[in-house]
């Protein structure tokens, strides 16, 4: 009986904390909703087992309360994805996606690990390569690396990919940028911006567009 309780709290507590941990380290899971599917399995599994081990007594209560707020938190993160998959089938909208989450690689880039936020960008792009903000971010983790050519080309990317004019034209400033001042490149910069005028003719886009283009030739 000792060594059942024992082990009853074992699969309980540390199956809540490596939960956690497998959260933190592998999102991609995440994002297919097999950690989803994981946790509920082992919650029901590890509370009946403590449960059949316990008994329904205080001794179970005082057991069950506190491992409550070691899978709380974990559980929390899996079932914000799980809830936006069923709002997506409750719809019947086969074309709502989960939007992509950045947080390993943000926090890779907060330790300044640049290799690895760009490793975990590069898995976000393969995975969601329509998402503009994620070529966005590549663009930018390509260009830390001092990649410069690669990190443009998905600057582009992003560019060509958002829907959104004001962030459209945020990227395209920046492409440009990139463009003249690190490879005295006018040329490719103006044909951007030209583009952009045509694209949102009588748009606020289209004049600061505008106003960039006339500024490289100043």
């Amino acid at each position: 009986m000792t060594f059942a309780v024992a082990l009853a709290f074992f699969l309980f507590y540390g199956g809540g904390i490596a939960l956690a941990a497998i959260v933190l380290r592998t999102e991609h899971l995440r994002e297919k909703g097999l950690l989803q599917a994981g946790a509920l399995v082992w919650c029901v599994g590890t509370g009946a087992f403590l449960s059949r081990v316990l008994g329904d007594g205080p001794i179970f209560l005082a057991a069950v309360i506190p491992g409550g707020f070691v899978y709380g938190g974990c559980f929390a993160y899996f079932f914000a994805g799980l809830i936006l998959r069923l709002r997506t089938w409750g719809l019947g909208d086969a074309t709502l996606k989960v939007e992509p989450t950045f947080d390993q690689a943000e926090a890779a880039e907060k330790r300044q690990d640049w290799e690895g936020a760009l490793r975990l960008y590069r898995i976000a792009a393969q995975k969601e390569p329509q998402h503009a903000e994620t070529r966005r971010r590549l663009g930018e983790a390509y260009l830390r690396v001092e990649d410069l050519d690669q990190g443009i080309m998905e600057l582009r990317a992003a560019m060509g990919l958002s829907e959104d004019p004001e962030k459209k034209v945020t990227v395209a400033f920046r492409v440009c940028d990139l463009l003249v001042e690190r490879k005295s490149d006018a040329f490719n910069a103006e044909l951007i911006l030209r583009s952009l005028e045509k694209d949102h003719a009588g748009t606020r886009v289209a004049e600061l567009a505008r106003i960039r283009r006339e500024k490289l030739r100043v």
